[in-house]
Formats: structure tokens, sequence, C-alpha cells
């Protein structure tokens, strides 16, 4: 399941993998306890932005960030 979320701190939890995308960089959040599925669809998701410059993204890596 994809959905949008606010931009915003409280919206993360630690089971879940979120996106942010601006226009020079594309931001993924793998929660700590997220599984092997969900980061996946993350980085799935991540390379078809990052390929087709979705959402005005123009970003060419994505930056990576792990919840301890």
């Amino acid at each position: 399941q994809t959905r949008l979320v606010a931009p915003h701190f409280s919206s993360l939890n630690s089971y879940e993998t979120f996106l942010l995308i601006t226009p020079n960089t594309l931001y993924q959040f793998n929660g700590k306890h997220a599984s092997v599925l969900k980061k996946s669809k993350g980085t799935e998701l991540v390379t078809a932005i990052t390929i087709a410059r979705e959402f005005k993204c123009m970003a060419d890596k994505v930056k990576l960030i792990l919840a301890n």
C-alpha cells in the first residue's frame, strides 16, 4: 500500500518506509522495523521517480536515511 502523508516528523514511524521528494533531492527514510518488502518498494519508487523525473524532481541520487 502506498499513500500520501503530511511532510511532517509526526507522520514517520519505525515500521514504514517514507519518501520526501523535493526539486533537487530525493530522500528515502527506512524505519527501524520496516520490512524488506517495504524497503524494496521504496527503492522501486525512488528509482522510477529519478529515471522519469516525476514530480519535477531533478535529483540524480537518493539520500537514504536509516533509523536506529
